[in-house]
């Protein structure tokens, strides 16, 4: 998932997004672009594979030196919320579905594929 350029599609066609800017990964650690709470995910990942939410002005627990993924990442605001899920087939929906981890307040790759 190619999210840098998803947002700019999303955002060409009038859809409302979080507030959010692409940097590198030290950028991202050691002079943030948005002041938390704030969401750091690597552009190119999916299932919410190295999210990481910073709730407060603390510095964020990683290493740049040691980030395994694309050194690109965005920088999210962080929005609280329910997470739900609709299927939609022939263009009705057929049903919502309210995702919850059983721990912590993240739906992380963890609490999705265990």
């Amino acid at each position: 998932m190619q999210k840098d350029l998803s947002l700019d599609i999303f955002k060409a066609h009038g859809l409302p997004v979080a507030e959010s800017k692409v940097v590198d990964i030290f950028e991202a650690i050691n002079n943030p672009p948005l002041a938390p709470p704030y969401v750091i995910k690597p552009v190119n990942e999916g299932s919410s594979v190295g999210v990481h939410i910073v709730y407060s002005n603390t510095k964020p627990n990683l290493d740049p030196h040691e980030w395994p993924y694309d050194p690109k990442v965005l920088v999210e605001r962080y929005i609280p919320g329910r997470e739900l899920s609709v299927a939609v087939l022939d263009g009705r929906a057929l049903g919502v579905l309210e995702l919850r981890p059983r721990a912590g307040l993240f739906y992380n790759y963890e609490a999705k594929y265990t």
